[in-house]
């Protein structure tokens, strides 16, 4: 559910509480802190996700297809983990999946999952700032100049 404030869409209570809920699903297992766990001398994920490893790609998206037309719409984000950190694209659907486009500026802190990037478009450039989990992608996404940023969750695409 998401209620319209001042031109804004903000997530209702009960979003808020799932998103709670699902965050510390993963350190409610344990007695303590989540256990850091790596590969090579970097953090296993931002997320704590065991089977992502450097090199490995996260693709979440929100890609539908309309009924009466079967157009798609939506967005698609990869995320890439390099050596050093993470890079990445991401594709408009807008009728049919456009051609990727670099993602700039991301950022994933480890504590707090907290993610965040640019897709570069001169004055009209997107961005995203939220949380990452290892099945969603979850936060405030900006399209266009032109549009109001929304609150917006994007599911993990699994191969």
């Amino acid at each position: 559910m998401v209620l319209m404030f001042s031109g804004i869409e903000r997530p209702t209570t009960r979003a808020l509480l799932v998103m709670v809920l699902i965050g510390c699903r993963s350190q409610s297992s344990g007695g303590g802190p989540p256990q850091q766990q790596t590969v090579g001398d970097l953090p296993a994920v931002a997320t704590g996700c065991p089977d992502v490893a450097v090199g490995d790609t996260l693709v979440f998206s929100d890609v539908r297809s309309v009924e009466q037309t079967g157009d798609l719409s939506g967005f698609q984000f990869a995320l890439i983990r390099g050596d050093t950190g993470w890079g990445g694209v991401s594709r408009e659907a807008a009728g049919e999946l456009g051609p990727p486009m670099p993602l700039v500026e991301v950022t994933i802190e480890a504590a707090s999952r907290a993610t965040a990037f640019v897709v570069p478009n001169g004055p009209d450039s997107s961005r995203f700032s939220g949380t990452m989990s290892c099945d969603s992608l979850f936060g405030w996404f900006k399209a266009y100049r032109s549009t109001p940023a929304r609150w917006s969750v994007y599911r993990r695409v699994r191969s």
